[in-house]
């Protein structure tokens, strides 16, 4: 029996109609018609209202109230293209921000890709920030350590950039490990900026 099958079985057992029971819980009729209808996976927080609301605990709806378990492949695979999206700084600079966090705006009525997601933007924020400032720091760090202002024999704009990319890059593959494990908690350390 799926959730939707038990939960629209439970209603009715309880005496309640979709909109009676949309008002007790504080939700959306069209929240309860996905539902049951199994067209949609319902948050942990809406099926612990409904438990509420029916007065049955979250086994009666037939639920597993393991984070990891209530993770759809949606969520992972929405997860997965915030982080690689922000590959795009190797192409265009500003995209790499933007396209993740329209991605983000677009999903982040679910939970956990609000709270991974602008975690993992932030990170991409703050190392875009550290980034501009290293390369504009450089020559001025250059010219004090060497008392001189003529440009140096290496290179060093382009190697200092390219050990910041570096960074991104090692964070990327690293986020994309922690989401392929469902390792949320080591995602979320980062404070978010927004």
């Amino acid at each position: 029996m799926t959730i939707g099958e038990k939960l629209k079985e439970l209603r009715r057992t309880k005496g309640f109609s979709q909109e009676l029971l949309a008002d007790e819980a504080g939700l959306s009729l069209r929240t309860i018609q996905r539902i049951e209808k199994n067209s949609s996976s319902p948050r942990l927080y809406t099926l612990k209202t409904l438990a509420e609301v029916l007065q049955v605990n979250l086994e009666q709806l037939n639920v597993q109230t393991n984070i990891e378990a209530s993770n759809s492949n949606s969520e992972v695979d929405t997860l997965r293209l915030i982080n690689f999206c922000s590959l795009v700084f190797l192409i265009l600079p500003i995209f790499y921000i933007l396209i993740p966090i329209f991605i983000w705006r677009k999903h982040r009525q679910n939970k956990l890709i609000n709270k991974v997601g602008r975690s993992m933007i932030s990170f991409q924020v703050i190392w875009m920030i550290i980034t501009v400032m290293a390369i504009f720091l450089t020559p001025l760090m250059s010219m004090l350590i060497t008392g001189s202002s003529a440009p140096g024999q290496l290179p060093i704009i382009p190697i200092v950039y390219l050990f910041f990319v570096m960074i991104n890059l090692f964070s990327i593959i690293r986020n994309y490990n922690w989401i392929h494990q469902n390792n949320w908690k080591d995602m979320t350390s980062l404070p978010p900026l927004f």
